[in-house]
């Protein structure tokens, strides 16, 4: 009987422990109206990975990449809008390492403690010699983890551990992209600096300017009349005046644009800044674009225009402003 009590207690225990564990895996780590590009606050947001129902390994909000979540679609129509770049990942099981596989809780635990910068996870986890290049279905490694949330600790003791900066996700972005897309300059420099690699592709340049257009502050610009990378399209496909514009900073807009911006530069999905502006609501930034050449008449990949957009919102300032 003693046994049986002991067994049963045991059983209760592992199951109570499995639940906690279920609910740390699967729980959303994010708000899920991130509002994918067009959120203005996202800048300020650390990406977590989190597990799907099917068992690949996701970002917290697998929708992010469109204009933004509008019900269940993701994407300014009803059709769902999914980039993979940095999010998505409906793979059913898990895959796309370049060594041998690991236990998928060990990986996960690795990109998660990776994105948080928790860098006494981290080292246990080298001491016990976990594969550090091992990816999740997106072939994102805990290096490009680091790099999104500007972690440049845990970005030095990855590199300093075996971590390989050569690598590439599923859209052959690296670990400079996920820095440079979210504006981490210094994570960016010292990349550079710990691997020694030229900025060829004017990396420190480009997360300079995204520095610039998430906070909406024109000093922080690039020196130069001219910015090579400025009309780049990020991994969250987005351009730097496109951020600008949905963020309503008219000075950086003008700014940018005197600087070789492309006013009606489109993204993969064909969204414009105006697309921005509009979704945003920010009316500033749709005057200074319609003024100075904006094509209202431009649709995205669903076929919505600008007008369009500030139907749906329902917004009759903005609709009034665009016909």
């Amino acid at each position: 009987m003693k046994l049986h009590r002991i067994i049963f207690i045991g059983l209760a225990a592992w199951a109570g422990m499995m639940a906690y564990r279920a609910q740390l895996l699967v729980s959303p780590l994010l708000p899920k109206d991130m509002g994918g590009v067009y959120d203005a606050n996202s800048r300020h947001r650390s990406y977590i990975p989190n597990r799907n129902e099917d068992g690949g390994y996701v970002y917290s909000d697998k929708s992010i990449g469109g204009i933004g979540q509008i019900g269940n679609a993701a994407g300014v129509g009803s059709s769902g809008l999914n980039v993979g770049g940095i999010f998505g990942g409906n793979e059913s099981t898990y895959a796309n390492t370049l060594r041998p596989a690991q236990d998928e809780n060990i990986t996960f635990s690795l990109l998660r403690s990776a994105a948080e910068g928790d860098e006494k996870k981290l080292r246990n986890m080298i001491d016990e010699h976990v594969l550090l290049n091992a990816r999740d279905v997106q072939k994102r490694t805990a290096l490009m983890y680091a790099a999104w949330n500007g972690k440049d600790e845990a970005c030095k003791l990855l590199l300093e551990s075996g971590a390989n900066i050569k690598l590439q996700d599923k859209n052959s972005f690296s670990a400079f992209d996920y820095a440079a897309s979210r504006g981490h300059v210094e994570t960016v420099k010292r990349l550079l600096l710990w691997t020694k690699t030229p900025d060829n592709k004017n990396y420190v340049e480009y997360a300079t300017l995204m520095n610039a257009a998430y906070n909406g502050d024109v000093r922080i610009l690039p020196s130069g009349r001219t910015i090579a990378s400025i009309n780049r399209i990020s991994l969250e496909d987005q351009s730097p005046l496109m951020v600008a514009a949905g963020n309503g900073s008219v000075a950086l807009i003008a700014e940018m644009v005197e600087r070789g911006a492309n006013i009606n530069l489109q993204n993969h999905e064909k969204q414009t800044p105006l697309h921005w502006a509009v979704w945003n609501r920010q009316m500033a930034s749709i005057r200074w674009l319609i003024a100075h050449g904006a094509d209202r008449k431009l649709a995205d990949k669903n076929g919505n225009t600008a007008i369009m957009l500030a139907q749906e919102k329902n917004d009759a300032a903005i609709i009034a402003l665009l016909q």
